[in-house]
């Protein structure tokens, strides 16, 4: 079985928003660093939590994005974990750099993250999780925007804020 996940993003400077479904709500992520921040949004609920970026202001936004997609999806602690880099690709016309990682979980489970960075802007266009069940889920980012409005990058004022 094949799941496919398609999210929108935007980047002006080191801000960025993305935006996805998850079980048919809509959430959106706001990482801003200028203030040490990154806001999770479900958009239908019009609420937001909350979080501390990542003392390391130079490292990418993804090491926050993955570690908020581990909270939601309930994962478990890894065994071992292996790293190869893989020839580039070119995904809709962007240069990306490939590296397939390959996970086994304590009591035996495992998977393979094949990963493609955007070598350009550093951002992960594409990512496909093939677990040994034969299940794979792909996360694919389209419409990169890197021009918008600085109001992209607010909590509205409308939304209420979770513990």
């Amino acid at each position: 079985m094949r799941e496919v996940n398609v999210t929108r993003v935007a980047c002006s400077g080191a801000m960025r928003r993305e935006e996805w479904k998850a079980n048919g709500e809509e959430r959106a992520l706001i990482w801003r660093p200028d203030l040490g921040k990154s806001f999770l949004l479900d958009l239908g609920q019009k609420t937001y939590t909350e979080s501390k970026v990542s003392e390391d202001r130079s490292a990418p936004p993804e090491s926050d994005l993955e570690a908020v997609e581990r909270e939601l999806t309930d994962s478990q602690s890894p065994d071992s974990v292996q790293s190869r880099m893989l020839p580039d690709e070119k995904i809709e016309g962007r240069q990306c750099a490939v590296y397939e990682t390959r996970v086994v979980y304590v009591g035996g489970s495992s998977e393979v993250i094949r990963t493609h960075r955007d070598k350009e802007t550093g951002l992960i266009l594409r990512q496909e999780i093939s677990e040994a069940s034969g299940r794979s889920v792909v996360t694919e980012r389209k419409e990169v925007t890197l021009s918008v409005s600085p109001d992209m990058f607010e909590v509205p004022a409308d939304f209420k804020r979770t513990p």
